[in-house]
């Protein structure tokens, strides 16, 4: 604030009081003036973003997608590689939905909102086979495709796409589901070609070839244990030349300082089974080094494992890390998860330490 005195009293009063104002009104331009320039100057400037490093990845598609057969073991391997990634999704780290159509989901905006949602830089999609199963054919599957990719672009121009050349379905012996699958794959390159971009490519994955449904799946659908690390090495072949950034070394330094693990899942459940998301965080100011997780068998009965190493007795599962998921960083997550036989207790008993 600029003070001053106005005189209008004294002897030669007029002439003082005329040299102030002259100097008031002097420094009222001046303030005029730099201002001025100084909004003109905040009004040109860039607006500077914060940058972020983490590449966030949608798994899009059916209940191959929903039921965590090889997401956590694709996410556990791109993180011990160093690469800075989260999965993301309506469904906690996935859109995949058991059941869906791709078909269907192409005539509704649902896919429009998810993204609006999340925001990923890159979608990861196997989808097509229950319309397969359905007999849809492949040009309306390719169509719905085409529509999905639209809509991803509109949430983000330069979208990098990755699409499944999907594994081989065989439920049953009433159709040749096989012939329509491979109909299908044949027709994408074709179709990916066709549709990709510089600044927003298609990618495709093929998971069709080197999977067999008879060793593969559990039911001619659905990948078991061999099917899902097939599955899991495909996709991150493919991720890894994708993501932009270089992969950084993971930290390993240990401390021995103690710190606070609090642990939150999420299931997947189906007829006969279920598979398990374990996210442990370690909400102290400090590493910490090693965790153990026990869980009462009377509540579960675990049938397979990833990102942990499982011992059994009689009343328990104790659950221990790998050597890259034994450290966890203050206020940071590990994640790990287990496959189950029956339905789990909504609640089951544990200690974590």
């Amino acid at each position: 604030m600029v003070k001053s005195k106005i005189y209008t009293t004294y002897k030669g009063g007029t002439n003082r009081m005329i040299t102030q104002k002259i100097k008031f009104n002097t420094i009222l331009k001046g303030m005029t003036i730099f201002l001025f320039i100084f909004f003109m100057i905040q009004n040109t400037m860039p607006v500077v973003y914060a940058a972020t490093t983490t590449t966030k990845i949608m798994p899009l598609g059916d209940s191959i997608t929903d039921c965590d057969f090889w997401r956590t073991l694709l996410f556990n391997k791109l993180t011990v590689n160093g690469y800075d990634v989260k999965f993301v999704g309506s469904q906690g780290t996935h859109e995949g939905h058991s059941g869906m159509l791709v078909t269907d989901l192409a005539a509704t905006t649902n896919l429009t909102d998810w993204l609006s949602a999340s925001n990923p830089d890159i979608v990861m999609m196997h989808f097509g086979t229950n319309d397969c199963w359905s007999n849809k054919g492949t040009e309306a599957i390719l169509d719905a495709y085409t529509v999905l990719v639209a809509q991803m672009r509109a949430n983000n121009p330069n979208m990098k796409i990755v699409v499944a050349q999907i594994i081989p379905l065989h439920p049953n012996d009433d159709a040749d589901y096989i012939a329509r699958v491979k109909d299908l794959n044949s027709s994408m390159l074709s179709w990916s070609r066709d549709l990709s971009t510089s600044e927003s490519p298609i990618t495709l994955v093929n998971q069709y070839s080197g999977f067999d449904t008879s060793t593969d799946t559990y039911d001619g659908v659905h990948p078991n244990n061999s099917g899902s690390q097939k599955m899991c090495d495909k996709w991150y072949e493919t991720l890894a030349a994708l993501l932009a950034i270089s992969p950084t070394t993971p930290s390993s330094t240990a401390s021995d300082l103690d710190g606070t693990l609090q642990l939150t899942t999420e299931t997947n459940a189906w007829s006969t089974g279920s598979t398990i998301n374990l996210y442990i965080k370690n909400t102290s100011n400090a590493k910490v080094s090693g965790w153990k997780l026990i869980i009462n068998k009377s509540d579960i009965t675990i049938s397979n494992i990833w990102g942990g190493v499982l011992t059994e007795s009689d009343d328990t599962y104790m659950i221990t890390p790998l050597s890259w998921n034994q450290v966890i960083d203050a206020g940071g997550t590990i994640n790990l998860g287990i496959q189950t036989t029956g339905i789990p207790e909504a609640n089951f008993s544990y200690t974590l330490e």
